[in-house]
């Protein structure tokens, strides 16, 4: 006889496990995997619904923990996927994870510390209001233009002199965001890829960076303004996971997104985002999946249900109020 915790867990698999909609085309050279050309999507337009977060003696108001799990459990299982979630408040150190897979290739999701690192050598060196600078920034961060942010990385190297000072450089972001366990990667296993792109990031260093760049922490304040705003502007077709869910009672959206193979060539696809609602609520999460068939459409399947998963579990409104840097 199955258990009724067993037969819930089982039914919400079955919940959580169907496809998320349709996926189609290619990608532009634009492609967040951090080489020339990559498989397109259209993201789905369903949303799903949101039910209401249950309270447990000993769980944050702001979160079902529990209910996060058994729901990152379920499309992990019905999925065949590796999976990883991370929420963190805004106003907090708190965080909770779950899902099995923790850490993997930054991919396009490092473009955000790229930017920031350029946009603080540009003040260093006291360069004037550039509208190259802003348009690299912008194309690196709305459509994760490869070419964009390969050329803010060795302006970077033309300016600190070399590939170990620049990647030292983009590094400090993050070690002043307070994740002083992640090294930006020099090296890359195929010379397709970009060296930042390989650098391991976990979602607990990238959800500590991206907290810190949404609360206005991060140096120079000029340019964590104009990247909040390039990640509430992402182009529609990058629009899955965190970007495709209506979450509910939300005043603010923003999230960078990345994805690429693997040696054997098998994605992985991970986001970042910040969620925000009225009266200083928010949070930020990180997602990331692995999928066993290796696709890519599949894998920005799994973070929609992942994301959805998160919306399920979460309720912002309640979540620590935030005070931003001065």
């Amino acid at each position: 006889m199955i258990s009724p915790r067993v037969a819930a867990t089982f039914a919400l698999a079955i919940t959580l496990g169907g496809a998320s909609g349709a996926i189609a085309g290619m990608l532009s050279s634009s492609g967040g995997d951090d080489r020339g050309a990559a498989v397109a999507l259209q993201h789905p337009s369903a949303r799903r619904s949101r039910r209401s977060v249950t309270t447990i003696p000993g769980v944050p108001v702001w979160i079902n923990s529990a209910e996060l799990k058994v729901r990152v459990a379920a499309v992990a299982h019905g999925r065949g996927a590796l999976v990883g979630v991370a929420v963190r408040p805004l106003g907090s150190t708190e965080i909770v994870s779950a899902g099995t897979l923790q850490i993997g290739p930054a991919w396009s999701t490092i473009k955000v510390p790229i930017v920031m690192a350029r946009y603080r050598l540009a003040d260093e060196r006291h360069e004037a209001g550039s509208t190259m600078l802003d348009d690299l920034a912008r194309r690196a961060i709305t459509e994760s233009d490869n070419a964009a942010a390969a050329e803010l990385f060795v302006q970077i190297e033309t300016g600190k002199g070399g590939l170990a000072a620049a990647s030292s450089y983009v590094g400090r972001e993050l070690t002043v965001a307070g994740d002083s366990k992640t090294v930006v990667s020099t090296t890359t296993f195929d010379s397709q890829f970009s060296t930042y792109g390989q650098t391991q990031w976990s979602l607990s260093g990238g959800t500590q960076f991206y907290r810190e760049l949404a609360l206005n922490c991060l140096p120079p304040r000029r340019a964590t303004t104009r990247v909040l705003e390039l990640m509430a502007e992402i182009t529609s077709s990058q629009r899955w996971g965190i970007g495709a869910i209506a979450w509910s009672h939300v005043t603010s959206l923003r999230f960078k997104g990345g994805w690429g193979p693997d040696q054997d060539g098998r994605y992985v696809v991970r986001q970042f985002g910040i969620i925000e609602s009225a009266g200083r609520h928010g949070l930020v999460v990180g997602l990331i999946a692995r999928p066993n068939n290796g696709l890519f459409q599949t894998g920005i399947e799994v973070l929609d249900e992942l994301a959805a998963a998160v919306s399920q579990s979460v309720r912002i409104s309640a979540s620590p109020t935030y005070a931003p840097c001065k």
